[in-house]
C-alpha cells in the first residue's frame, strides 16, 4: 500500500522536508531593536553618569542630560540606532529641562539639583575643568613654583625628590607612599600643564563620550599623564618638547594659576 505522501503528491513533485527560517511575526524586528536599545542603555549610562555627568554636578552645574547621554552613545560602535532613538524620544518630550530637573532632585534632593546653575556640554571644558585645575595648581603652588614644561623630563628622570614636595607638611619623607603620590602628583603636573596651555591660548574640549583635548590652531593634547608618562617612557622627551613648543608652554611657570 502507498504511504499517504505517495498517494497525495504527484511523483513529479519532491516533498521540502526543512521548513526553512521561521517567519518572524509582525513587530518582532522592532522589538528586538528596541530591547537592544534598551541593554545598551543600561550598560552605557553608568559610564555617562560617573566619567561625563559627576564631575561637572560637583562644580555645581547642570548639563543636559538626555542630549549629552544621545552624544556619549554616538561614539560607541555598536550604538547605531540609539541616539536616533534618543532623539525621538527628546522630541516627544514636553519639557525636557523640567524632566531632567526632577531626575536631579530625585538623584541627590531637590534643593541641591535646585542649585545648579545650567551648562552647555561645550562650555564644560572652560567653566567646569579649568578653575578646578586651577584649584589644584594654587592648592601645590609651593611644589609647582618656578616649574617649567621644560623642566618635566629631568623631574621624571629622578622623580622621588620631585614627590617629596606635594606631601603633607607634617608627613615624614621617610614614609612616602611612592605609588599613590607618584599619580597624585602627576594629575597636579597635568592639570598644570593643562591650565598653562589654557592660558597660552588653547581651547578645552569635553564633550560626552569623547577623549578631553585641548586645541591650540591645530596643536592637539589628548589629557592624560605626562610626568609618569615621561618618567616610564611611554612619552619620550622629544615629543613632548615639541608638545610644549606647540602650545607656547616650553618656559612658562608652571605654578601660576
Amino acid at each position: 500500500m502507498p504511504s499517504f505522501s505517495a498517494a497525495v503528491v504527484p511523483p513529479s513533485l519532491s516533498v521540502r522536508t526543512d521548513p526553512g527560517p521561521v517567519p518572524s511575526p509582525p513587530g518582532a524586528e522592532t522589538a528586538m531593536a528596541a530591547r537592544q536599545r534598551e541593554q545598551l542603555a543600561a550598560r552605557e549610562f553608568p559610564t555617562f553618569w560617573f566619567a561625563d555627568v559627576k564631575p561637572v554636578l560637583a562644580a555645581g552645574r547642570r548639563p543636559p542630560l538626555l542630549a549629552g547621554f544621545a552624544r556619549h552613545l554616538r561614539q560607541r560602535p555598536s550604538a547605531a540606532v540609539a541616539p536616533a532613538a534618543a532623539a525621538r524620544a527628546s522630541s516627544l518630550l514636553d519639557d525636557v529641562d523640567a524632566l531632567e530637573q526632577r531626575l536631579l532632585g530625585a538623584a541627590l534632593g531637590a534643593r541641591e539639583a535646585a542649585a545648579l546653575a545650567p551648562v552647555a556640554w561645550e562650555d564644560v571644558g572652560r567653566e567646569v575643568h579649568v578653575p578646578r585645575w586651577r584649584a589644584a595648581v594654587a592648592e601645590h603652588a609651593r611644589a609647582l613654583r618656578g616649574l617649567r614644561a621644560a623642566d618635566l623630563p629631568a623631574r621624571a628622570r629622578d622623580l622621588r625628590p620631585f614627590l617629596v614636595a606635594f606631601m603633607p607638611a607634617t608627613a615624614n619623607p621617610e614614609h612616602l607612599e611612592y605609588e599613590s603620590l607618584s599619580r597624585y602628583a602627576d594629575q597636579v603636573v597635568t592639570a598644570a600643564v593643562a591650565v598653562a596651555m589654557h592660558r597660552a591660548g588653547a581651547t578645552v574640549d569635553c564633550l560626552p563620550g569623547e577623549a578631553m583635548v585641548l586645541r591650540r590652531g591645530d596643536a592637539t593634547f589628548a589629557w592624560s599623564s605626562v610626568l609618569l608618562e615621561l618618567a616610564e617612557g611611554g612619552l619620550g622627551e622629544a615629543d613632548w618638547l615639541a608638545t610644549a613648543d606647540r602650545f607656547g608652554i616650553r618656559r612658562l611657570d608652571l605654578g601660576d594659576a
